[in-house]
């Protein structure tokens, strides 16, 4: 099903800027995607969901734009936005290096350019029983890693 297939690119805590993607959608290098699985109670190793993945490792640098007031922020010319970010290749990002290569030299990191962001990386774990896909009832929070 690709029913529950999202990308967020949008306003600072604007929920609603998830955007919707199929199969065919193109991710660019670095561009996470949020995938929920099928509805309804299963023993985790029982049975199994299959989840197809294509494409080729990519272990080269991500480029992806966090710029106020374009891209899908229409009427946010000056406030902040959030990415989500992933890897959909088959293979890892190494989160302490994704980390120093955009916080300044100033702060401890590699960028000669300033801070690209807070430093601070958010991991989100559905962790309840709750079998549902309205919000209000996940049960779940973030992680976060800086």
């Amino acid at each position: 099903s690709t029913r529950w297939l999202y990308k967020f690119y949008g306003k600072d805590n604007d929920y609603n800027s998830w955007i919707k993607i199929d199969q065919n959608t193109s991710l660019k290098p670095g561009e996470g995607y949020s995938m929920k699985g099928t509805s309804g109670a299963t023993a985790i190793g029982t049975t199994f969901q299959n989840y197809v993945f294509k494409g080729l490792p990519y272990n080269g640098d991500f480029t992806l734009p966090l710029v106020k007031g374009t891209g899908y922020v229409p009427a946010n010319p000056t406030g902040d936005v959030d990415r989500l970010i992933g890897n959909p290749y088959p293979s890892a990002l190494d989160a302490n290096l994704f980390i120093l290569d955009n916080l300044s030299t100033a702060n401890g990191g590699t960028n000669t350019n300033g801070n690209i962001f807070n430093g601070a990386l958010y991991f989100w774990d559905h962790f309840g029983q709750k079998d549902s896909h309205i919000l209000k009832a996940y049960v779940g929070g973030y992680a976060t890693r800086n």
